[in-house]
């Protein structure tokens, strides 16, 4: 249309039409028209402008970004350089539009075309604009830190990268304060690179800061949340610690079924990859073969023939195969590994390194069995593949040397095993450097040989080079450092040392134990090897007990209905639900249930804190509420019969069961156990106790439940009677919020505004200032007193919110912004009203993603404002998108 009513191509508007039809085409992927309307966009403003216009630059940016969507790599530089020089020509070199050119380069160059040099020079040139013009605490600094951290960290500066990290930390603490996401996410970058460090215990302090954070801003259910419970269990992993990256993992696993329904998908079967290397760490290979054939079947379910699935079934037979090697059955292993070669060979060659990974497997299963000859041809075959592709100095060639030395090893044959240990010690020393687990494996296999040679001064020297290794890489209490220890002790022990030897077999068991705990082979190996060194020293008795340990954890460790095990499992199930692990809780309750039965009996109050507890995991978990009343119910069971009706605990089980009823609808059993949970708490602890305050107070929210709010008001009225002389009671605070809730639906404003006055002096009395609950006080006098006409007042009351929320609680700062955004527009402070509700939009969008339900009355919010500004097709485009995310809603629905 445009086109046919001007004759110039030129027209400003014909332009703006280009440059429009150039983002859209950009978004829908149409690369080629996109960038076929940025030039004609570029030819206009060139015939218009002339070549050194500064909105030229805009252009070339635009045009630089399409071409880079299109891997045009050498092109887009071009169109960058372009609009750097208008820029500086323009606005000198020191402006902040230069730095933003500058910027958007030194991102395209490290993450499309990994020349981290240049994409350093570039972002450091940023900086040091930034840094003049805005000052080293803004913002805009934090984001070019980060990307500087990361193209460090590519760039194999770990080092470099977590010191700009942590500068990147403290603007965003100057900022945003402590609780931010982007504060989470600095800690997680510099967690990272801890942990490829190999410093691993710093590297999951600094998780733990970072799920701290993620926990109290995205909640337990988001999957940046999974995604920290992952990373820090893969690093209590490389810890040898298998127990606990077996809870991160869980963990993970939790939110991410949530978030696929229930569903498997690729990111939960490789954290099932992930669990399955746990269970495997701990030498539990049935449990970890059982996960790895329901990865089979959920693949198979996914995928079918697709080829993905199906060398994803070659890596599941593949990883089955190292696990049944390491169970000792070998046969199986082989014949696992036997399948994963034959899908490799098919979908990718012979010559593929993939393939060479599993020849080297299978060497390694027939090296076990003793076949040495055929095990070296394997290697040989895994060789060769591995020299086509790689260069000669590379990781995977010098691991082969080093498996094929270990090979001759095995076969007793040292000197020759000697000749490719020492061959390729300098290769491996410059791929690996000094301080890396190979090196240390490696001085382990010379220290074996030179130790069958008889040079145990040498060997000795071997295996203490390898113990520095490992305690640089692996922190002291790693169990490969534990086995360092052990392999000294058995020199010492060659050599008749026992003294020597029992000191080093002590120091490897302590660190096993504080790794696996007492459950674990390495541990019954490392007690039987003392229990030798005790009779050699003539220390019988010491020596059995040492033997009853190691048959005791070879039977499987202590009995499953021990009582110590029974405590611990209780207590750490208790932990797991303060922690709201719910899931994880249960399970760890019912494992101890059978055996703390069998040693306190039904009829005891510890089982029914144990039901009771039980009862109370199952609430918190979606579709168990049945389970939960049952639960609920034996432990009153038995607390009326150990300690009759009239005891707290009763009360307490009561008030439990009262609630659950009241949340599914059953009013009244609800209103039974309120009643029976007053009469209990009267009788033992007397009216006047803050029990009974709250007691009350769920009568009255039973009554409000129903919409019987007279009844409410007179059960939150005898509340705050009753507790009138306790100013620092917190019920007190409940009962005035729950009845400035009725007054306010009842349109009595002023009595509402009262007591959520006094809610709030109670509060102020009994919490820090800003806790939660005073902030969500001042939103509710706002809220009443909006409702009231009472915009100034309103207005203060949200501010004050808002200021002691910070960025804690995104949900009700929205809510607060947005209220504020409403009076500002009832006060005719359009402008101001307009930037509040882009606040709020901003905020929205971050915590819940674009087109959230939320934004639909944002969006409404803002086209009425631009509607009484009179622009009605702003106003309309406001409402469009309003009236889109209400149809999704609705679809969703």
């Amino acid at each position: 249309i445009l086109l046919k009513n001007f004759d110039n191509d030129d027209d400003q508007r014909i332009t703006t039409a280009y440059r429009n039809l150039a983002m859209v085409s950009r978004k829908q992927g149409k690369y080629d028209e996109a960038t076929e309307m940025y030039q004609k966009v570029l030819q206009n403003e060139l015939k218009v402008l002339g070549d050194e216009h500064p909105d030229l630059a805009k252009t070339y940016k635009n045009l630089a970004e399409v071409l880079s969507d299109q891997g045009k790599y050498n092109e887009t530089m071009e169109m960058y350089e372009n609009a750097l020089a208008i820029q500086e020509k323009a606005v000198g070199h020191e402006h902040m539009d230069v730095a933003s050119t500058l910027y958007d380069m030194g991102c395209h160059l490290h993450m499309q075309q990994n020349k981290t040099a240049e994409a350093l020079e570039m972002l450091e040139k940023t900086l040091a604009i930034e840094l003049k013009v805005l000052g080293d605490d803004h913002p805009e600094l934090a984001m070019t830190y980060r990307s500087i951290g990361h193209v460090l960290d590519a760039a194999d500066k770990p080092t470099e990268a977590v010191e700009v990290f942590k500068k990147e930390l403290e603007v965003r603490l100057q900022t945003l304060g402590y609780n931010h996401t982007s504060v989470a996410s600095c800690f997680h970058n510099m967690a990272y690179i801890l942990c490829q460090q190999g410093n691993y215990d710093d590297g999951i302090e600094t998780y733990m800061k970072a799920l701290e954070i993620r926990l109290k801003t995205l909640g337990p259910d988001d999957l940046l949340t999974a995604t920290t419970y992952k990373l820090i269990g893969e690093a209590f992993g490389e810890q040898g610690k298998y127990e606990e990256a077996m809870g991160m993992y869980e963990s993970s696993l939790e939110i991410m079924l949530k978030s696929h329904d229930g569903e498997e998908a690729w990111d939960t079967l490789n954290l099932r990859l992930l669990m399955v290397n746990a269970w495997f760490g701990q030498a539990k290979h049935d449990e970890a073969i059982e996960v790895l054939e329901k990865i089979e079947v959920a693949l198979n379910e996914m995928l079918g023939n697709d080829d993905r699935g199906v060398l994803a079934v070659a890596a599941i037979h593949s990883k089955m195969g190292v696990i049944l090697e390491d169970q000792g059955k070998l046969d199986e292993a082989f014949d696992a590994l036997q399948k994963a070669l034959a899908i490799e060979l098919k979908q990718l060659g012979h010559d593929h390194l993939e393939v060479a990974n599993t020849y080297n497997s299978m060497a390694s299963v027939l090296s076990d069995q003793g076949k040495y000859d055929e095990a070296t041809e394997m290697f040989e075959k895994v060789l060769a593949i591995r020299s086509k592709s790689l260069p000669h100095d590379d990781l995977l060639i010098t691991e082969t040397h080093v498996r094929m030395g270990t090979t001759l090893m095995y076969q007793e044959k040292f000197d020759e095993a000697m000749i490719i240990f020492t061959n390729v010690l300098p290769n491996h020393l410059t791929a690996h450097g000094v301080d890396n687990s190979q090196t240390a494996s490696l001085y382990h296999n010379m220290a074996h040989c030179f130790a069958e040679q008889l040079r145990y001064d040498i060997a000795m020297e071997m295996n203490e080079k390898a113990l520095t290794v490992r305690s640089k890489v692996f922190g002291q209490e790693h169990p490969h450092v534990a086995m360092t220890y052990i392999k000294m002790a058995e020199l010492w022990e060659k050599q008749g040392k026992p003294n020597e030897a029992r000191e080093l077999y002590q120091k490897g068991l302590a660190i096993q134990l504080n790794a696996y705990g007492e459950e674990h082979p390495d541990v019954a190996e490392s007690y039987s090897s003392i229990a030798g060194i005790l009779l050699e020293l003539g220390k019988f008795d010491e020596a059995m007990d040492m033997f009853e340990k190691a048959l005791s954890i070879r039977s499987s460790c202590l009995p499953h209905d021990d009582p110590s095990i029974t405590s611990t499992y209780i207590n750490m199930a208790t932990t797991l639900q303060y922690q709201e692990k719910f899931d994880q809780a249960v399970i760890m309750y019912t494992n101890a249930l059978p055996s703390h039965l069998k040693t306190h009996g039904v009829e005891h109050p510890k089982t029914a804190a144990l039901y009771h507890n039980m009862a109370s995991a199952l609430e918190h978990q979606q579709g168990k509420e049945d389970f939960a009343l049952e639960m609920y119910q034996k432990a009153l069971d038995i607390q009326r019969k150990v300690s009759g009706e009239n005891n707290p605990d009763v009360a307490m089980t009561y008030s439990a069961l009262g609630r659950l009823f009241e949340k599914q609808g059953d009013y009244d059993q609800a209103m039974e156990m309120g009643l029976k949970t007053l009469s209990v708490r009267l009788n033992t602890q007397g009216e006047k106790h803050p029990s009974v305050g709250s007691a009350y107070n769920n009568l009255g929210s039973i009554f409000e439940s129903q919409e019987k709010y007279d009844d409410a008001i007179a059960m939150y009225k005898t509340a705050i009677r009753l507790n009138t002389d306790d100013h620092d009671n917190p019920y007190l605070a409940t009962a005035y919020n729950k009845l400035s809730g009725i007054l306010s639906i009842q349109e009595k404003h002023d009595e509402s505004i009262q007591m959520l006055e006094k809610a709030l002096a109670v509060l102020l009395k009994t919490r820090d200032h800003d806790d939660l609950n005073v902030v969500a006080a001042y939103h509710n006098l706002g809220t009443v007193l909006q409702s009231q006409g009472n915009y100034d007042k309103a207005m203060e009351m949200y501010q004050k919110a808002a200021t002691l929320l910070g960025d804690r609680n995104d949900d009700l700062l929205l809510q607060t912004c947005n209220k504020m955004g409403v009076v500002l527009f009832r006060q005719e402070k359009n402008k101001e009203a307009m930037a509040m509700f882009e606040k709020c939009l901003a905020i929205s969008q971050k915590v819940h993603g674009r087109g959230h339900s939320s934004q639909a009355m944002l969006y409404h919010n803002m086209g009425m404002i631009l509607e009484d500004e009179g622009d009605e097709e702003s106003a309309m485009e406001m409402f469009r998108k309003r009236d889109s995310i209400q149809g999704k809603s609705s679809q969703d629905d």
